[in-house]
């Protein structure tokens, strides 16, 4: 017999690479997956198994059943007419797609290290694949779906860090008791049969395979379908229920039928018996075409009309332990009354199959498991072979030889074949005989050993980069973080306001996890002090004035990851406090608002990273005003700030509740000009270096956090009380990470710290992927203290209060222009103004009460000393 070739397309191990990250994780359970086999086509190459991306959908029966799509004048059809409509349309879509191949079923196994797939026992995988398709044989299952005499293993590892791919293929081969030998030599069909008996052969088992360019009945060739009553007093297929395997090992039970894919076995039968009238039919219409019981020979007891002399026919056994069982030599049906059942008088009958063998003479390994099929089940002694083979599309007879194959005799009770497969037949837990098997695919070399592909060399240097680059992100959901949300952050679209210090840490942090689309704002440029403390700048972006900083970020981070969808933007964000010069400046600052706010609109999420407190003002507004995420971060010398500006208000004033507030909401006055009348040191960002990279790379956490939660923005904080009592305004949470605090109080935090996780509990903390989401972040390096805090928002905001987002959806550019040239106009708006008046007179009421009590008091003091005098006086008057 000639070995099975596979072939395997690169799409397949992709889509391999895929289904363990996403699906298998670090399982390494079976997998059922399919390939598509077909006839030799060449004369210098046999036919290949193929796999491919498709070959992980869901697998179906090959055509086991197919003689359900059999025209509703057939005794065997169950079919109705309008589902032979819908299998033959379905059939003319797989005519198109894989015209002439047939699905068979195969396992995967996939390991997680290299060094548990060369450890593997594949003698005990063997046996397994040998237990099913010998089950799938007794059980008749391999009747109904002859695709399952063709079951596959494939043991595989994925190194997919470097896209590399171990792999053994296995076809599992059942041994007969005796060799199968050849009666006589082979002959190709055009000598076997005359040339039009030939050509009727050809056509219908071109049929068979779907090859007709119009969709037909595939169960027939150009002659017109034989009325059932050609095959005389046909009684109804029976089939016994699977036997139960070993080891948990059971054959799955029949797929459903599809018509549309042929089997790669079939039967041609000619009722004439000079095959002018050739009709392709599925191997379960065997007990049809014979009359005969599906029962194996050697169980089955004799029919209550047979003769003595019969009866003892069909159930004696010879010396040697073999049953005796009609003859299908030379391809004649035997006659009826000439063996152990009734037979038609007339007929004739091959086993054809597809052939993927291109040697003369020579069938192809999957005849070895059909032809002990034919011998257990059907009790054949000898069979005709027909190995269909192809050229230009169609069964040629030339190449196609016809075989004369003696079977041996099934001893009786050999493998298990003398009981009747059932649920009751096998006692739990004990294993049934299996025939030995072999299989195991040799390697190019010609040894039994593994191949390896690498698909490196197929991918380019920018499809290596993104795959790793997911590939680590993935890799959390395997054991760290199994309900993450890889994608959620890889579709965001981010806005970084300022390219500075911190603008470059937050954009580096959102590569790493996976965020694509990263824009920067930026309207200076790079200066010789930013590359060593600014990582997407170089020596030569300084050279010439410097390159603008927006841009220059963008083109770095293209250069670091090409699939980066990277761009800048140079303009000033309008700040309070900071009014235009004249109407020229005026009209660059309503077109850089009016840009501003169309890049707020077009993402996701929006981090403040500027220097100033003015600067984020108008940013912090138009976020709250278009309802998005806006992160804030803010550095000293050796502090920082990172959080979370809340939701926005509700337009509805009356389902107002409590939220958190934004980077505004403890001010009590309006945003002015920070900068001016300011020495050197204070216009600068004067920061501990390491600073910006942990204020940074927390923005993009407290994201990750943030949208990984099923609330997202409107999640209760980390901590945080479900109600805030009406004084509420900020309040420090849980302080940790000191390295020098005393042990009393480190056991003091961790008791808070699981506090905090039962008061998370029931708010979708247990969903979060990454857990609760914290406000506000304060750090500090001097004692390298980190705390989380929450503070609500403040109804009276000059950035994202109710009355200021409600007037800037009404003025618009006006509202700008005026807190530019008026920043008072804000604290006025807002009621701050009075708020502050009211503060003044209460300050003052304050400070004349207490110079009311000093006054008060020094009177009393007076009468006190008089007092006292008279009292000294009167005792030394007493005294005397």
């Amino acid at each position: 017999h000639c070995a099975v070739v596979e072939l395997v397309d690169a799409s397949f191990w992709s889509e391999l690479g895929e289904h363990k990250l996403h699906a298998l994780r670090l399982s390494e359970a079976p997998v059922e997956i399919h390939g598509w086999i077909g006839p030799s086509r060449y004369s210098e190459v046999p036919s290949q198994l193929q796999l491919d991306s498709e070959s992980f959908a869901a697998s179906v029966s090959s055509s086991g059943s197919q003689q359900e799509s059999l025209s509703s004048s057939s005794p065997c059809s169950t079919a109705a007419p309008e589902d032979q409509k819908q299998a033959l349309a379905a059939g003319c879509e797989h005519s198109q797609a894989r015209a002439g191949l047939h699905k068979v079923p195969g396992t995967l196994l996939n390991t997680n290290t290299l060094q548990g797939f060369k450890t593997l026992d594949r003698q005990l995988i063997l046996r397994q694949a040998a237990t099913q398709v010998w089950c799938d044989i007794l059980s008749g299952a391999a009747e109904q779906d002859p695709a399952r005499l063709c079951r596959f293993w494939l043991t595989a590892h994925g190194d997919l860090k470097h896209f590399h791919f171990h792999y053994w293929f296995a076809f599992p081969a059942l041994k007969p008791p005796v060799p199968f030998t050849s009666a006589a030599e082979a002959l190709p069909l055009s000598k076997a049969l005359s040339t039009d008996a030939a050509e009727k052969v050809c056509a219908a088992c071109d049929a068979w395979r779907g090859l007709p360019s119009q969709c037909e009945n595939p169960y027939s060739s150009t002659a017109p379908t034989p009325n059932p009553s050609s095959i005389s007093n046909p009684t109804p297929m029976t089939t016994h229920p699977p036997r139960p395997g070993p080891s948990s090992l059971d054959p799955s039970p029949t797929s459903p039928i599809t018509p549309s894919i042929p089997a790669p076995f079939w039967l041609l039968y000619s009722a004439s018996g000079d095959w002018q009238d050739t009709q392709a039919l599925p191997l379960s219409h065997w007990p049809l075409l014979t009359q005969r019981d599906s029962t194996p020979p050697s169980c089955r007891s004799p029919p209550a009309s047979a003769t003595a002399q019969q009866a003892s026919a069909s159930t004696s056994c010879t010396g040697a332990g073999s049953c005796d069982a009609p003859n299908l030599h030379e391809g004649q049906v035997p006659a009826a009354g000439s063996g152990g059942s009734s037979l038609p008088a007339k007929g004739t009958v091959m086993l054809a199959f597809s052939d993927p063998c291109n040697l003369p003479g020579f069938p192809g390994w999957p005849l070895r498991n059909a032809l002990l099929m034919v011998a257990v089940r059907w009790g054949l002694l000898s069979v005709q072979v027909l190995c269909v083979r192809d050229r230009r599309g169609r069964t040629n007879a030339d190449h196609s030889p016809l075989l004369h194959v003696d079977l041996p005799p099934v001893p009786k009770g050999w493998c298990g074949c003398d009981a009747v497969p059932g649920p009751d037949s096998a006692v739990p837990g004990q294993d049934i005989p299996v025939p030995e098997a072999v299989g195991w695919e040799a390697n190019k070399a010609g040894k039994l050993a593994p191949r390896m592909v690498d698909l490196g060399p197929l991918l380019s240097s920018h499809q290596l980069a993104e795959q790793a680059v997911d590939l680590n992100l993935m890799l959390m959901r395997w054991r760290a973080a199994p309900t993450l949300n890889v994608e959620v952050m890889s579709r965001s679209k981010c806005l970084l306001l300022g390219a500075g210090t911190l603008g470059c840490a937050v954009a580096r942090t959102l590569l790493a996890w996976g965020v694509r689309d990263i824009t920067f704002v930026d309207s200076s440029r790079v200066s010789f002090s930013n590359p060593v403390r600014q990582s997407l700048y170089e020596f030569e972006d300084c050279e010439g004035g410097g390159k603008p900083k927006a841009e220059a970020a963008a083109q770095a981070l293209k250069r670091i990851f090409p699939s980066a969808r990277s761009q800048g933007h140079a303009l000033s964000i309008p700040m309070p406090g900071h009014p235009p010069l004249d109407a020229a400046s005026q009209e660059i600052m309503q077109k850089d608002m009016a840009a501003l706010d169309r890049l707020i609109t077009q993402h996701d999420a929006v981090f403040l990273l500027t220097d100033t407190r003015e600067s984020r003002w108008l940013p912090s507004l138009l976020a709250a005003a278009h309802g998005k995420i806006a992160i804030t971060s803010a550095i000293g010398f050796d502090s920082f700030l990172v959080m979370r500006h809340g939701a926005p208000p509700s337009s509805d004033a009356t389902q107002q509740g409590p939220r958190l507030g934004c980077y505004f909401c403890n001010d009590v006055v309006a945003p002015v000009n920070s900068t001016k009348d300011r020495a050197l040191d204070q216009q600068c960002t004067v920061a501990r270096p390491g600073l910006a990279p942990i204020a940074g790379a927390l923005c993009v956490e407290l994201l990750a956090a943030l949208l990984q939660h099923p609330q997202q923005v409107a999640v209760k904080p980390l901590g945080g009380s479900l109600e805030w009592e009406a004084n509420e305004h900020t309040q420090p949470r849980h302080v940790h990470g000191n390295l020098h605090q005393p042990q009393q109080q480190k056991q003091q935090q961790q008791q808070q710290q699981q506090q905090q996780g039962r008061d998370l509990q029931g708010e979708g903390s247990d969903e979060a992927a990454l857990g609760g989401v914290p406000h506000m972040l304060r750090g500090n390096l001097t004692g390298f203290n980190l705390t989380c805090m929450e503070g609500r928002a403040f109804s009276q905001c000059t950035a994202c209060s109710s009355t200021v987002v409600r007037q800037f959806r009404q003025q618009g550019w006006e509202l700008v222009l005026r807190a530019t040239q008026e920043p008072a106009y804000l604290e006025e708006l807002t009621g701050l103004a009075a708020l502050q008046q009211a503060m003044q007179q209460y300050e003052a009421s304050l400070e004349d009460c207490a110079a009311d009590g000093e006054a008060k008091e020094k009177e009393g003091g007076v009468e006190r000393d008089a007092e006292a005098e008279g009292s000294e006086s009167g005792d030394e008057w007493t005294s005397l």
